[in-house]
Formats: structure tokens, C-alpha cells, sequence
């Protein structure tokens, strides 16, 4: 019998997840759960294509206007 170094259980609506430590580095399983929270905002989430890129249009916007006085000095 193969030993896989990890059980889970349904308790409600949780999983419970217990794995060996040595079975992946904290760092990838921390980025593993941030991966499947922004799947679950994703997934419940109501905003269209468009409203996505106008956000992200702003948000580039925002972030050029903080940014541009230190990469270009003295440009307005």
C-alpha cells in the first residue's frame, strides 16, 4: 500500500486537510491556498470583462501618477 503523506475529511463545510510537513515548503502551500481563495472570488464574482478592464485601466493610471515623478524627474 502506497502511503500518500496527507488525509482529508468533509466536516460540514469545511475540508479538513492534514499533511506531512515534509510533504511541500510552507511557501508554495501558502501560495497554493492564496491560488484557490482568488479562484473562489473568481468564481462567486459578478463583474464583467469590460468592468475588469476599466479597473485595471484606472488602476494603471493611479499607479503611473505615483510612479511617474520618480521615474521621469522633473517631466510633468
Amino acid at each position: 500500500m502506497i502511503q500518500l503523506g496527507y488525509s482529508y475529511a468533509l466536516e460540514g463545510s469545511d475540508i479538513v486537510l492534514r499533511m506531512d510537513k515534509g510533504l511541500v515548503e510552507p511557501e508554495f502551500f501558502a501560495r497554493f491556498l492564496d491560488y484557490l481563495n482568488v479562484q473562489a472570488v473568481r468564481r462567486n464574482s459578478s463583474l464583467t470583462e469590460m468592468q475588469a478592464e476599466t479597473l485595471a485601466a484606472e488602476v494603471d493610471e493611479a499607479v503611473w501618477k505615483q510612479l511617474k515623478p520618480r521615474v521621469l524627474p522633473g517631466v510633468e
